[in-house]
């Protein structure tokens, strides 16, 4: 069961928009013991968000990577 969930992950992040942290989480939930809020979300529709937004102008860069300002981040 977790080797469909990274499979549909890759599948959903190849879509664009979507933070690559919060869909490796929706993966790892399954085997964890998951959090009220992880339960109630079934579908891996992770869109960057403004956390993602304010992670990128505190430190050039998101938790994941995907959105940068060229000069800093990783």
């Amino acid at each position: 069961m977790e080797r469909l969930r990274w499979w549909i992950a890759n599948l959903v992040n190849k879509l664009g928009g979507q933070c690559w942290a919060d869909l490796v989480s929706w993966v790892l939930a399954e085997r964890a013991e998951r959090r009220e809020w992880y339960r109630r979300e079934r579908l891996p529709w992770r869109p960057i968000s403004s956390v993602c937004r304010e992670d990128l102008a505190r430190t050039g860069c998101c938790y994941c990577g995907k959105l940068r300002d060229g000069d800093g981040g990783r």
